[in-house]
């Protein structure tokens, strides 16, 4: 069941301009990648990503994957979510220090803590959800505290850059995941960065992802400097 569910989601690559919102189903522009799987012909796609189905306080969790799952040059989703059978469970990794901990998530479970009858549309992005409200360790709101959980590596939070700097963060993303924060309303907001071109600070433009209420939006063409001072704080995972 799995295996013909995944079968059928390919991914798109959509193109996005200056402030543009991307309607009605959380399609995300994948950083480098073609009209093809995110993970092989049996896996898990982008539009799987549904925002309308949450677990508690699972933004932080939401930016992270969607981070890992838009940066497919890490693999991560491929090396980390392992079908086990076709109906009922899969191996959803996660890490405690050096510890990788392998927990087998059964379909009825996500459906249960979703208080879904049917959770198949979006079963890896839900069971990763869980599997990560599950971990023994670590703070599962902040995507630094997420990222390490899931990849066992450290992402920097990184503030009072210079503008220098955070243009070569955006800029150079190769093996590297970097969301955006601004605390500036009281509560973190975040964007994933996905692609960044220009010479300088000056000519430096960003494409980025936010997680909207139900959907995704795609803003594309802002830039860097804007974007740095609506968005002041970057958290950098480095593969």
């Amino acid at each position: 069941m799995l295996a013909s569910i995944y079968a059928s989601v390919l991914l798109g690559v959509l193109p996005l301009t200056l402030g543009a919102v991307i309607p009605n189903e959380p399609s995300l522009k994948v950083r480098g990648v073609g009209d093809h799987p995110i993970w092989n012909p049996d896996g898990a796609a982008r539009i799987d990503i549904d925002n309308n189905l949450a677990l508690g306080d699972d933004l932080g969790i939401k930016v992270s994957l969607g981070a890992l799952v838009l940066a497919s040059d890490l693999g991560w989703v491929k090396d980390h979510i392992v079908p086990i059978d076709e109906e009922e469970s899969a191996i959803f990794k996660t890490h405690d220090g050096s510890k990788v901990n392998g927990p087998t998530i059964k379909y009825q479970s996500v459906a249960e803590a979703f208080d879904l009858k049917d959770p198949r549309k979006a079963w890896w992005w839900l069971g990763a959800i869980k599997a990560v409200r599950d971990a023994p360790e670590g703070d599962q709101s902040e995507p630094d505290q997420v990222l390490r959980i899931l990849t066992g590596k450290e992402a920097e939070r990184l503030s009072d850059l210079s503008i220098d700097d955070y243009g070569e963060f955006t800029t150079n993303l190769k093996n590297k995941v970097v969301i955006a924060v601004s605390n500036k309303e009281g509560s973190d907001r975040y964007r994933i960065v996905t692609s960044a071109e220009g010479d300088n600070t000056d000519t430096i433009t960003a494409d980025t992802t936010h997680l909207g209420n139900t959907f995704w939006e795609g803003f594309g063409g802002e830039p860097v400097k804007e974007l740095k001072e609506a968005y002041d704080t970057l958290i950098v995972l480095q593969d």
